[in-house]
């Protein structure tokens, strides 16, 4: 271990140049000479005013030339140390008055809004702190800090100082893995909070966090266990209610996951992200109106969430309105160019407006980031469908169906791309199947808008099963 590991830098954007080497050098070396504390500091202060004084001297006493030169730029080197130091020990008094002692759970009361607005621009300077002033406290309390701001990897790195000097605190634990899911690190939380509820078994936040990144894992039923236990431990839990309903989403239970929003929003009626997830639910029992009301909402209290700009565009693509989609889903990749599902909504949007070379693009990126996503294969394959590539495109319907063998989405397009095939008792299995998972897709069959089904239900052998499955409009519950 070098002498540098004796800092911690309180940003990426840390003082530049030659002043970071000197006060590196000159805060390291101090450390290891003298073992500073607190209420040593002011002697520590009048010691190097002394060598200041000293170069001073130095400099007077020289004669013109190259050694008075280099005593010169060694003085002009002390004074800027110096006064990096004494900026380093105001700013940390400015954190120990901001911030209450024992703040260390995410969970804590929460700072006033000022405060964190105050605290995360003092963490976020330029000045480095020398290490031996911060307590596992101080760590929490900055990760914490950088968790508020949205500043995950320097939260990650706080949470790791803590623990590496207290190693068994479950808090600690469970928020370092929080700062894991956010950099979408599941693997990782999974372990972290395991070792949390090793140390405290019904510790109700870690379950509930450790049930949200084994939703992000695709391991939905235990997901659910932990969600539950969680609510049994405490059942007035927002998250856990919003963890839960994530969870039964997955698993296509969306009346209730309805309920667990409902619940979470009642006791957090602001919770951008509960009203998001609230509106994919409608989204998916096809109670779109109400979905984009959720949106909405959601938007209004988080207008750059990405996933929220996405889902709504959605939803207006669901209403038909795939103008204001595609301009949602604009808006998303300009927040988060790489974010999977707004990659994979606009390649749906591009293909229902016809775009078809368009939508293959948004759909391949969106495939390179997450190659096994059932519905942006299905959309590849529908989009590859109407460029007639019937090949590649039941390939892709194929492993979708191998993922998810009861995606309604895969479905529907498999049956679309038999029928244009030619190949109707398979588009007739796949459409009867497709159906019984979602109604909403009896209508799309029944209006048919792509013109996927037109020799099919014109078929005099197989027309009447096709209007058997999906009721004439006449005959439709209205």
């Amino acid at each position: 271990m070098n002498g540098l590991d004796t800092l911690i830098s309180t940003a990426s954007g840390a003082i530049g140049g030659g002043i970071t080497g000197a006060i590196a050098a000159f805060v390291s070396w101090r450390t290891l000479k003298h073992t500073v504390k607190r209420d040593e500091f002011q002697d520590f202060f009048s010691s190097y005013k002394e060598d200041i004084a000293n170069q001073e001297k130095s400099v007077a006493e020289a004669e013109e030339g190259p050694d008075k030169d280099e005593r010169q730029r060694t003085l002009a080197r002390l004074r800027e140390e110096f006064h990096v130091a004494q900026e380093a020990w105001r700013q940390n008094q400015e954190l120990a008055a901001l911030v209450p002692r024992g703040a260390v759970s995410i969970d804590a009361p929460k700072l006033r809004p000022e405060q964190i607005a105050q605290l995360a621009k003092l963490l976020a300077g330029s000045i480095r702190l020398p290490a031996i002033l911060l307590t596992a406290d101080d760590y929490l309390t900055r990760g914490n800090a950088y968790y508020k701001a949205e500043d995950y990897q320097q939260a990650l790195e706080a949470y790791s100082r803590a623990l590496e000097l207290t190693p068994d605190v479950p808090e600690a634990l469970n928020n370092r893995g929080n700062a894991l899911v956010k950099l979408e690190r599941y693997e990782e939380a999974f372990r972290v909070y395991n070792h949390a509820l090793e140390l405290k078994p019904d510790y109700a936040e870690a379950l509930s966090n450790r049930g949200g990144a084994l939703t992000e894992m695709g391991r939905y039923d235990d997901a659910l266990k932990d969600c539950s236990r969680a609510l049994e431990l405490k059942p007035d839990s927002a998250i856990a209610l919003n963890n839960r309903g994530n969870a039964l989403a997955k698993l296509e239970r969306y009346e209730d996951a309805l309920k667990d929003y409902n619940r979470a929003l009642e006791l957090k009626p602001d919770s951008a992200i509960a009203l998001n997830n609230r509106g994919n639910a409608l989204a998916k029992l096809g109670r779109h109106e109400e979905a984009f009301r959720d949106c909405d909402r959601a938007l209004e209290l988080r207008p750059d969430l990405p996933q929220g700009v996405s889902l709504r565009g959605a939803v207006l693509g669901k209403m038909g309105r795939y103008e204001d989609a595609l301009r949602d889903c604009d808006r998303a990749l300009e927040l988060r160019p790489d974010l999977p599902e707004g990659l994979s909504l606009r390649g749906a949007v591009l293909g229902k407006m016809g775009r078809y070379e368009d939508a293959l693009k948004d759909l391949n990126r969106a495939l390179e980031l997450n190659p096994n996503d059932p519905v942006t294969l299905s959309n590849r394959g529908a989009a590859l469908m109407k460029m007639e590539r019937s090949d590649d495109a039941l390939k892709d319907l194929n492993l979708a169906l191998e993922l998810r063998p009861d995606s309604e989405t895969a479905l529907y397009n498999r049956a679309c791309a038999y029928s244009l095939m030619g190949r109707f008792q398979e588009a007739l299995q796949d459409l009867a199947a497709a159906i019984e998972r979602d109604g909403e897709n009896r209508k799309l069959a029944r209006t048919d808008e792509d013109h996927d089904f037109g020799k099919l239900r014109n078929d005099p052998t197989y027309g009447p099963r096709f209007w058997e499955i999906v009721g004439r409009e006449d005959n439709a519950e209205g």
